[in-house]
């Protein structure tokens, strides 16, 4: 995953909290793997701006491939992706990410 998993749990906090929290939660990720999220967070708030894709769609496909949780962390049999209780948090996570940039 592009977020380290060591990352994971801060990220799926900070996607319950706000997009605030939420880019706080990206400074901490190192740097190249945040330029390839960048870039891809990019692509993808292309296509839900060109009416390509929901938002809550694209993070409900894109969550459970950018994070992923600690190995030792167990995840139920018939899912491999998300804990069930961290799943609304991580898919928030992305889509705080993927709401375009305001000026102030």
């Amino acid at each position: 995953p592009l977020v380290p998993t060591e990352l994971y749990a801060l990220c799926v906090e900070a996607g319950g909290i706000s997009r605030p929290a939420a880019l706080e939660a990206l400074e901490t990720i190192p740097p190249a793997r945040l330029n390839v999220l960048v870039y891809l967070l990019a692509f993808l708030r292309e296509a839900v701006d060109r009416g390509a894709a929901l938002p809550h769609h694209v993070a409900a496909v894109f969550a459970p491939a950018l994070l992923r949780p600690p190995a030792d962390q167990p995840l139920p049999p018939e899912d491999q992706s998300l804990p069930p209780e961290d799943r609304a948090a991580a898919e928030a996570f992305l889509l705080f990410l993927l709401e375009p940039d305001r000026a102030p």
